[in-house]
């Protein structure tokens, strides 16, 4: 479902972290999330989920059902693009039922086109043109807004093209043309340039079917719209190699390659992939044209695999319904005969007080039912915010730092700024699934962290990091964040408050089967900070039950003959050699 928001999705991308940071109440934060999903299902499918599950969350909280469904739609965006259908076409199902009982026509239009371009997806194109049908005619009973019905027209359009019956669609693409699109939504402007480009080309008229490519292209690379980007790109190598420009071609194609890579479209990729080898071939590079075929045939053959066990899935998912409804007709059936011979044994009045039992413990049993489920949701989540092991402070104060940067218009900081935190969040994802991580990724994670908060503390510390050089980074194995609490401790309550520079430091070295790790700071140390005597009681807690019975963690103030200030942390790691 396409966002009333500004196209512009640097502009978009502000306006969510200002809903998020400065949201008034629940709702609008909703909404901030919901902004951040569809931005980033373009460019990291983790990254969007999570700010899904947070709308989610915080709407079931609420126990706002529209608000609910508005984030699931976000969350079936990103589950299309990660190609996980079976489980995007469920949740659609259940939001097209909502909208349909409160009957809210514009909704119902743009789920059908998202259902639309989940089948599209599927290269079932048969069914997806469906679908776009039934949106456009719903959208314009609804005189939805016109960027809604370009998107329907465009998907209809682009799903037809791959059919071969693009010239079906002429009378089509003239109507939106004519629309009446506000000057700031570029998506729909790059949706019009598309299709008048695949008019073009099926006319024969390739040059012009290039130019509206082109301008296509260029408006996606200044938004930082990566699909609609490569998109563009492998339409603009399609049309060089039409017009016998085949080392043009291949400079696109290669960038669209990379960009398909990124979002994650494993078919566009595919089509890359086979695009690539006939302009290989153009340029009479045969070897390379062959591995790139061969890279194609690789992502065919596993989405068929994919798409087959999905079909069996679905088969053997339809075979147990089945067997339960048989199931339960017996059940039903001896449960007839079982009434009847109570009916004809006892009196009236018992067979009353069961029934009215009967109806009483399946009331119970769905409630517990539903409870169940709630609970569960609400512990996956938690489950994942823990998993995460990274202080929302942080996190919030990263997204402040951002803002800051586009504010102060200076876009280049913010742009770096944003990839490195990116960056950090998705080896945070990555992690968070595991028990143990190697050191050598432990010390990356921790570096790009580091990285981040001397840039959010104008350079106020420095960093040394030491170890043992007998010590296989790679082939040693801790727990997931287990250093980035303390450093993040030393830097707001030990550093930030002092007036002179700060020193962190963090020594590894091996001993006696264990590794001895120190992470020393010229803070205000323990009683200065230490506000709260319980202040470090969770933290030791968590810790020590990560390190097992074997580990240990240490925390005292420094002492030295200078006398200087600061805290020294000791832990006690056990070494693992493999990973659990």
């Amino acid at each position: 479902m396409q966002f009333e928001a500004n196209s512009n999705t640097r502009e978009a991308l502000k306006e969510s972290f200002e809903y998020i940071q400065q949201a008034k109440n629940d709702s609008l934060r909703i909404r901030g999330y919901n902004m951040a999903g569809f931005y980033f299902a373009d460019v990291s499918i983790d990254t969007a989920l999570i700010y899904a599950d947070s709308a989610i969350a915080l709407a079931l909280d609420m126990n706002w059902m529209p608000g609910y469904y508005y984030a699931l739609t976000t969350r079936c965006n990103a589950l299309t693009r990660a190609g996980r259908f079976s489980e995007s076409l469920l949740s659609h199902n259940e939001i097209l039922n909502f909208f349909e009982e409160i009957q809210d026509s514009s909704k119902i239009g743009r789920v059908l086109a998202n259902i639309g371009e989940l089948y599209f997806l599927r290269n079932d194109f048969e069914k997806a043109i469906a679908f776009y049908r039934k949106s456009l005619y719903v959208k314009r009973r609804a005189k939805d807004y016109p960027e809604m019905i370009m998107s329907s027209i465009y998907g209809y359009v682009i799903a037809m093209n791959e059919l071969g019956r693009i010239e079906e669609t002429y009378s089509l693409i003239q109507e939106a043309d004519t629309m009446n699109l506000k000057p700031t939504d570029v998506r729909s402007l790059c949706f019009k340039y598309e299709m008048f480009g695949l008019y073009y080309l099926d006319l024969g008229e390739v040059k012009k079917a290039l130019k509206y490519f082109q301008d296509a292209k260029y408006l996606a690379v200044d938004l930082l719209i990566h699909g609609m980007e490569a998109r563009f790109r492998y339409l603009i190598a399609k049309s060089f190699l039409l017009l016998n420009k085949p080392t043009f071609a291949h400079k696109e194609i290669l960038q669209s390659i990379a960009l398909f890579k990124r979002t994650g479209a494993d078919k566009e990729l595919m089509d890359a992939y086979q695009l690539n080898s006939q302009i290989l071939g153009a340029l009479n590079r045969f070897k390379s044209a062959f591995n790139s075929y061969h890279d194609y045939t690789e992502i065919r053959d596993s989405i068929f695999d994919a798409k087959r066990e999905e079909k069996l899935v679905e088969i053997e998912t339809k075979y147990s319904a089945q067997q339960n409804d048989y199931k339960l007709n017996i059940l039903r059936q001896e449960s007839d005969i079982q009434g009847f011979k109570l009916y004809r044994k006892n009196s009236a009045i018992i067979i009353l007080l069961l029934f009215s039992l009967s109806i009483v413990l399946i009331f119970v049993i769905i409630n517990q039912s539903i409870k169940n489920k709630r609970e569960k949701r609400f512990r996956d989540l938690e489950d994942m915010i823990l998993r995460n092991q990274m202080n929302p402070h942080f996190i919030f104060n990263a997204l402040n730092s951002i803002q800051r940067f586009y504010l102060d218009n200076d876009s280049k900081s913010g742009n770096a700024f944003l990839l490195k935190f990116e960056e950090l969040i998705l080896q945070i994802i990555r992690f968070s699934k595991e028990r143990n991580i190697s050191l050598k990724d432990e010390i990356d994670l921790l570096n790009n962290y580091i990285a981040l908060e001397r840039i959010r503390t104008s350079k106020k510390f420095v960093y040394e990091f030491s170890y043992d050089h007998g010590i296989d980074l790679e082939k040693t194995f801790v727990p997931p964040m287990i250093f980035q609490p303390y450093i993040e401790n030393a830097i707001w309550h030990g550093i930030q408050p002092i007036d002179r520079k700060g020193i962190i430091k963090l020594d590894i070295q091996k001993m006696n089967g264990l590794l001895q790790c120190s992470i020393i700071d010229n803070g205000t140390g323990l009683k200065t900070q230490n506000k709260n005597p319980d202040h470090y009681s969770q933290g030791l807690k968590i810790s020590q039950s990560r390190l097992g019975k074997r580990g240990k963690v240490e925390i005292s103030n420094r002492k030295n003959q200078e006398d200087e200030t600061g805290v020294i942390v000791n832990l006690l790691i056990p070494i693992k050699s493999f990973k659990e």
